[in-house]
């Protein structure tokens, strides 16, 4: 088979195997849909006899270039489809010019043994809903979701770049990395498939010396997120993204992505996911934001004053405002953040402004700065408070700001700060928490209808109150 299959002609029905011959090309335009068909075959007795998988063989070339709108689909085309419908996709001394792109590969790579599709005469263990031999296509922002066996299967001599796409709910591999193969896998998420994430086949008992996985998620595999032969090293924390998440010596994490609905094949990120930003910073890729690309497959575009995770920003400016706290955020350590008279933030969830850093908030009697909950109807304890956390920087000033409806509306632990003029209200626990040796100066402030105290001072805190209605 060469030529084009174009969207006029979609859906597509394969029967037995399509070949794309040596030095042939096929074109998949976007939005098609292929079908493989499963024909069961019985024998006299009525026992199964032989059961035919549809596959696409490909010995030349093959683009399949979808979009995020129209993406190219591979899957069963049985009206309730499972995993291992159809042979997946055979890539055998393929062109290095071929490519996938935004395609989605679905109920793919039965489980069981298969003829090696004529390089010799012998059975394979191992495949995927694709399997390259030889073979170093790209394949981006691309889905493997319910194969039968692996997502990727990385077989002799094949150096794919694999990025930006997910695996999911794949009944062996996410990915399976022969020891001849060198593929570059970057930006990928690859959760609970049923045997590991990455598999790395070593000819010897030694672990394979380095493998090119890059800023990727690998979380809740069923046997593990690495196989004994990949690198030791992988999944081992030793540092820190740009997010300040922990992270192994390639940037690989170990963290639930928190997809929009996994379940139901829905790979959005929410914005409290690991995955956004968490791609490097100097690389040249950027997100159509102009933010740090992210892990998977969908970017995350932020909202006009969206604030999250880490603050990276010096200033929340009043023109700017309002700003919009839409996960847990955190001010690190060596950070100063200023607040202008006037800003209002409001806290989209049961979130946590954590300040590790040093806050100044500088409010006016004219022109007051809220911390509040952006419901429509807020509740006391909406949203978790501001922390300044133990070992952060000295020097927190809080003046004319309005905190309502938080869990606590400041908690100290081993910290000082400068609290005047400020109104703190509604919080389900306590307006000022001093804890473990905590010394604020709070002056001229009002703490009221807060359900469990006003202040609450322990473990040798020492903070001065003065001039304050309680």
């Amino acid at each position: 088979m060469t030529g084009v299959l174009g969207l006029s002609g979609s859906p597509y029905l394969v029967e037995g195997t399509l070949t794309v011959p040596d030095g042939g090309e096929l074109v998949i335009q976007p939005g098609v849909e292929i079908l493989f068909k499963l024909d069961t075959i019985f024998a006299e007795d009525g026992r199964i006899d032989t059961v035919e998988l549809g596959s696409i063989v490909v010995y030349g070339s093959i683009t399949a270039v979808g979009s995020e709108a129209t993406p190219i689909t591979f899957t069963s085309a049985r009206k309730y489809p499972g995993r291992g419908d159809w042979d997946g996709i055979w890539m055998i001394d393929a062109d290095e010019g071929s490519q996938f792109e935004y395609c989605r590969f679905l109920f793919g790579a039965k489980y069981g043994t298969r003829y090696h599709y004529g390089q010799f005469d012998s059975t394979v263990w191992d495949y995927g809903s694709l399997t390259l031999v030889r073979s170093s296509p790209t394949v981006r922002r691309s889905w493997f979701l319910a194969g039968g066996f692996h997502g990727v299967h990385c077989d002799t001599s094949s150096d794919p770049l694999v990025e930006n796409c997910v695996f999911y709910d794949n009944a062996g591999h996410g990915i399976y990395v022969h020891w001849s193969s060198d593929p570059q896998l970057r930006y990928n998420i690859i959760i609970e498939n049923d045997d590991y994430g990455v598999f790395c086949k070593e000819s010897g008992d030694a672990p394979r010396p380095d493998l090119q996985l890059d800023y990727n998620i690998v979380w809740s595999n069923f046997s593990g997120e690495f196989s004994q032969h990949a690198p030791s090293t992988l999944g081992r924390v030793i540092q820190a993204n740009g997010n300040l998440d922990s992270c192994d010596y390639r940037f690989n994490l170990r963290l639930n992505p928190d997809f929009a609905d996994a379940e139901m094949w829905d790979f959005r990120l929410n914005s409290c996911s690991a995955a956004i930003d968490a791609g490097p910073e100097d690389n040249g890729l950027r997100d159509p934001d102009g933010t740090r690309i992210e892990l998977g497959i969908y970017p995350y575009t932020y909202r006009p004053g969206e604030i999250r995770r880490r603050v990276t920003v010096e200033r929340l400016e009043t023109a700017r405002s309002p700003y919009y706290m839409s996960c847990d955020v955190l001010l690190p350590v060596g950070q100063t953040l200023t607040v202008e008279p006037g800003v209002e933030v409001q806290v989209e969830g049961r979130y946590i402004f954590r300040v590790r850093g040093r806050l100044l908030v500088q409010g006016s009697e004219a022109a007051p700065v809220s911390f509040i909950s952006a419901a429509r109807m807020p509740e006391k304890g909406d949203w978790f408070g501001l922390v300044l956390e133990s070992g952060g920087d000295p020097g927190c000033e809080f003046s004319y700001t309005d905190i309502a409806h938080a869990r606590w509306g400041v908690r100290l632990d081993s910290r000082d700060a400068v609290i005047d003029h400020c109104r703190i209200s509604y919080c389900d626990s306590v307006g000022i928490f001093c804890n473990n040796s905590s010394a604020p100066t709070v002056t001229d402030c009002e703490l009221i209808d807060n359900s469990i105290a006003g202040v609450i001072c322990q473990f040798n805190s020492s903070p001065t109150l003065r001039r304050n209605i309680i």
